[in-house]
């Protein structure tokens, strides 16, 4: 039986953590602004109000899912890293997930030297996940390699609500420590058990393949997160 754990009560991380010991330049504490993607019914330029919400759950039907978060978790998010921009390690989010149903984006940065890309990506869930769930990492841009020596777990400490600025939410740890390992090229990160409103939160050093440099190329990344509801879950989101 796992007990869950809250970051907030926990001091000075979990037993699991790895220390980050390579200096980093300018790592974000966030985008400007972490609305839901998607925009709201009933705002400007919405259809005739007589139309159906599209975002109210449908009259349940035997057999059929009314969740509009789907029954099964998979979800995306890409981002470039490019120096050269004015804001960079906040800007270049191509597409991330921050709704209702979870998070999960891909923060971008260098060490101080500027001759390393930093990656670091927050998950987090407000519904139960059986162990098992993978976030993979791809360097979708294909001029930068993943260093899985630089991989550090920061899940169970502060650093998810002062990178994300969320503080209502994914209080709960993950139920241990996460595992990576390389496969074709990627990264892939597997969580434990995860309990409802948890997050993950992990960062991994990325290496510029020869030929590039930080300050003279544009980088890409892009995170995958798969994995199963518990049965609890299930029924709280309406899956058969």
């Amino acid at each position: 039986m796992t007990t869950d754990v809250s970051r907030r009560t926990v001091a000075g991380g979990l037993a699991w953590m790895v220390p980050t010991v390579a200096a980093v330049a300018a790592a974000p504490l966030a985008a400007a602004s972490e609305s839901p993607v998607g925009g709201v019914w009933g705002g400007a330029g919405s259809p005739d109000p007589n139309t159906p919400d599209p975002n109210t759950p449908p009259t349940p039907v035997a057999g059929t899912s009314t969740s509009v978060c789907g029954c099964a978790l998979h979800w995306t998010s890409t981002a470039t890293l490019d120096v050269n921009m004015a804001d960079y390690s906040n800007q270049g989010y191509t597409e991330y997930k921050n709704d209702d149903c979870g998070y999960l984006k891909v923060h971008h940065f260098t060490n101080a030297a500027r001759t390393e890309l930093r990656w670091r990506v927050p998950f987090g869930t407000p519904y139960a996940l059986e162990a098992g769930t993978t976030i993979s990492l791809v360097p979708t841009s294909g001029n930068w390699t993943v260093d899985l020596a630089g991989f550090t777990d920061q899940s169970g400490d502060e650093s998810f609500d002062r990178f994300t600025t969320i503080t209502d939410r994914y209080a709960q740890a993950p139920a241990g420590p996460l595992t990576a390992e390389m496969r074709d090229g990627r990264l892939v990160v597997t969580l434990p058990a995860m309990p409802a409103d948890s997050h993950a939160l992990f960062t991994v050093v990325g290496r510029p393949v020869a030929g590039t440099t930080v300050t003279g190329d544009i980088f890409e990344a892009t995170a995958t997160a798969s994995g199963s509801y518990t049965s609890e879950a299930r029924a709280q989101l309406g899956c058969p």
